[in-house]
């Protein structure tokens, strides 16, 4: 509580006059009026409401407009800030001060103007107290009064080039340096088409107006594309090379290129062969091979060339034999030759011979084998046969005869095959064999007689080679252990009885095997000693061990030397030695023993040649062999030439 009035009443008693006869006695009390006595309160309320009265806001913010300002060179614009209080209210910004980041572009006043000094970006910010803001102000040029572009006129020829310069000017006529958004439109693409940098390029003969604008304002170019004197420059052939076998055609393109690095369209091109007896060429780049060895295609035009690369190879790989036809595989493709009545060569025709044709099945073939009269083959998986059909040999379905190659039905993944006379079985690669035709001796060995135009499959899954004979069939599995199953009237099974057998039954003596051949009646093996063994009919010597006498179970023949190829025909059998020669033993009645006589021989006899072969094969009353460079010669039936000759057509 405050007592201000009572002092105050004090000090003036205090300096009032005093007078003898107003002096107070000791006891006299002074008066003093309420008023005076009574406490000032009016200080107390004052201080009382100022202690409830509510805070002054505090700044939050500053806010800066426009948020986006751009102005041009030389001119002004002045900013407006707003300053925020905590509760929401505009403060004062009479202390607010500016800045800016870049004056050579926008300086700023204390006044918030802003003046555009030079071209580009600047920060200019506004400061109060603690708080700042800013805003990014752009200084552009003036707008463009006139586009003028260099060149306005141009010649070019076809994929000439050239570059439009533009100029910008203000409407006081100064230069603009500054960057503006300038667009390049063609009137005709197809004449001149022109880049968004403004390059042109000509693309054909004709007129071309090229219009660049800028902020509404243009200019022209004209453009006169010439069609420039062409010239080859170059041709190119593809493809490059191929490899053909004989008979076979490829299309060959060319290309001539101007000296514009156009195509002609239509260019004087002429086509050669520098070996027309290996491969034509026609008028139209359609080359034939037509004899073995390499040539060079040529196409020129305007006095340039290019070339292609063809290597005309008709060497064979493997070669089979059957009673009067024979076949080669020359690059996967069957060729086929010799007696043709059921269509065995696989030509699409039936008659008494055919001459050396393509027997095509679309896929590249690796193994093929002959029976006597029908043909079958291999590409590693599928297997397509083609001939004589009335056992259901070919494995279609169908007793039908093919005079085309015919894929067998419900077989795959066969990697060999082997015909025998009526009969043909094939061996997979994960080891079973499959055989279908005639059945009568049980030679399908299916534990059957019953003969079948499908595969089935024979006892046994871990069967590497299969071979077929006349009416018996063997394979040897992955120890080189032979089993042997079908007709068994001379012993040829191997199994010491002539009991026919429906199921693989494996051939006496321990013997392990390389190779097997069969004949009509009689089978030889060469062992992974190399020796020769052979059993079953021997009435002309085919067995090759000086005598005639039948064998039920293997022996060893005495060869002159060790053998790597076999092959057996009815009643003969052949071999390759060493150094390429090839000895036959057997019957010989047509001379395919190839001694040049008739005479047949007991045991191994070496051939005389000029040839040194690779491989053997027989079929029937004949025998055939590949030199080293792929040729087949044969001797034998069904030609009757009783020394190697080689076969015409290859």
């Amino acid at each position: 509580m405050k007592y201000r009035t009572l002092a105050l009443l004090a000090l003036a008693v205090s300096l009032a006059p005093i007078t003898a006869c107003s002096v107070l006695d000791p006891g006299d009390e002074i008066e003093t009026p309420d008023a005076a006595l009574t406490p000032d309160t009016s200080s107390d309320t004052a201080d009382a409401s100022t202690d409830t009265a509510e805070p002054e806001p505090t700044l939050v913010g500053l806010e800066i407009s426009p948020a986006d300002p751009v102005i041009e060179v030389n001119t002004a614009l002045t900013l407006e800030v707003t300053a925020l209080g905590s509760d929401g209210s505009e403060l004062p910004t009479n202390d607010v001060v500016w800045s800016s980041s870049n004056e050579d572009v926008a300086t700023v006043n204390e006044y918030a103007k802003i003046y555009g000094r030079g071209l580009g970006t600047a920060t200019i910010t506004a400061t109060l107290e603690d708080v700042s803001a800013s805003v990014s102000v752009r200084v552009k040029g003036k707008p463009v009064e006139t586009v003028e572009v260099i060149p306005d006129d141009r010649t070019l020829q076809i994929g000439e080039q050239v570059e439009l310069t533009v100029f910008l000017e203000d409407v006081n006529r100064s230069a603009i340096e500054d960057e503006r958004d300038i667009e390049f439109v063609s009137s005709a693409p197809e004449v001149a088409v022109v880049s968004p940098a403004g390059v042109v390029t000509g693309v054909s003969a004709g007129n071309a107006t090229i219009t660049v604008t800028c902020e509404g304002k243009s200019d022209t170019a004209a453009i006169i594309v010439e069609a420039t004197p062409t010239n080859v420059e170059r041709v190119e052939v593809t493809p490059a090379s191929d490899q053909l076998v004989r008979g076979d055609t490829v299309q060959l393109q060319a290309q001539v290129f101007d000296n514009n690095g156009q195509v002609m369209s239509d260019p004087d091109l002429t086509w050669t062969s520098s070996a027309p007896d290996v491969a034509t060429v026609d008028a139209n780049g359609r080359v034939e091979a037509v004899g073995e060895g390499s040539a060079t295609i040529i196409a020129s035009s305007g006095g340039k060339s290019d070339t292609a690369y063809i290597d005309v190879d008709f060497s064979v790989s493997a070669l089979g034999l059957g009673a009067g036809h024979g076949c080669g595989l020359v690059q996967g493709i069957a060729f086929c030759w010799g007696q043709n009545d059921h269509g065995q060569v696989g030509q699409g025709t039936t008659g008494a011979t055919a001459a050396l044709g393509r027997a095509s099945t679309g896929s590249p073939l690796d193994v093929i084998s002959l029976g006597d009269a029908h043909s079958c083959a291999t590409d590693g998986s599928q297997a397509w046969c083609w001939g004589k059909n009335d056992a259901g040999q070919l494995g279609d379905g169908t007793t039908t005869a093919r005079a085309v190659p015919t894929q067998v039905t419900n077989a795959s993944d066969l990697q060999g095959v082997s015909a025998g006379a009526q009969h043909t079985c094939g061996v997979t690669n994960s080891g079973q064999v499959w055989c279908w035709g005639k059945n009568d001796a049980g030679q399908l060995g299916d534990g059957t007689t019953t003969a079948s135009t499908s595969p089935v499959r024979a006892p046994g899954s871990s069967f590497a080679k299969v071979f077929a004979g006349a009416q018996h069939t063997c394979a040897l599995d992955t120890a080189g252990h032979a089993y042997c199953w079908g007709k068994n009237d001379r012993g040829q099974l191997g199994v010491n009885d002539t009991n026919d057998r429906n199921n693989p039954t494996q051939v006496l003596g321990g013997y392990e095997f390389v190779t097997l051949a069969l004949g009509d009646a009689h089978t030889c093996g060469i062992g992974t000693d190399g020796s020769t063994a052979c059993w079953g009919a021997n009435d002309a010597g085919q067995l090759g061990d000086g005598t005639t006498t039948e064998r039920h179970t293997p022996i060893l023949i005495s060869a002159p030397v060790s053998f790597s190829r076999l092959a057996a025909g009815h009643a003969h059998t052949c071999a390759l030695g060493p150094g390429g020669d090839v000895y036959c033993w057997g019957q010989n009645g047509a001379g395919q023993l190839g001694l040049g006589s008739t005479t047949s021989r007991p045991q191994a006899t070496k051939i005389s040649s000029s040839a040194d072969f690779t491989d053997v094969t027989a079929g029937g009353a004949g025998t055939c062999a590949l030199d080293t460079s792929g040729k087949p010669w044969c001797w034998g039936a069904p030609s009757g030439v009783r020394v190697p000759t080689k076969v015409v057509g290859f």
